[in-house]
């Protein structure tokens, strides 16, 4: 498993109080990849990868969170923040980007995040909270202060 893989779905284990989150491709039934659930909690959850970051979200209905590199190139027709809105409410929908634009839920909200400059991201459907991770220690430093406050 991709080590960042690893670590946001640890951190998601640790914001959620989920016992494990696992995978399902629609598709073809892979555990290895597809959408991400969690088991232990009704909250449902999105992962996204760039460069070296991953962010998180997680809700009590659909989410979906999408981030690139602020220098990626896009689809043809297509801004990099056009383009997180379109995987983050693909992400939302439960398809992801196989069925655009059928699959894109167009009552979701959705909004920009709040990045380092190296990174566009965008958030679809009403979070409860979402994180940005940076390094794989951040998961683990948390984890420890929140055994200290318990």
């Amino acid at each position: 498993m991709n080590p960042l893989r690893a670590v946001a779905e640890a951190a998601l284990v640790v914001e959620t109080g989920a016992a494990s989150v696992v995978r399902q491709c629609p598709q073809c039934g892979s555990t290895d990849h597809g959408r991400p659930f969690l088991v232990g909690s009704d909250l449902q959850v999105s992962i996204a990868y760039a460069g070296d970051v991953a962010a998180i979200a997680w809700g009590k209905s659909p989410v979906g969170i999408d981030l690139e590199l602020a220098d990626a190139v896009p689809p043809v027709g297509l801004d990099v923040r056009g383009w997180t809105r379109l995987e983050a409410l693909g992400k939302a929908g439960g398809a992801g980007v196989r069925d655009w634009p059928r699959s894109l839920p167009a009552d979701l909200p959705t909004e920009l995040l709040t990045l380092p400059q190296a990174y566009v991201g965008t958030l679809a459907g009403l979070a409860l909270g979402w994180r940005l991770i940076e390094s794989p220690d951040q998961v683990a430093d948390q984890e420890a202060e929140r055994d200290q406050d318990h």
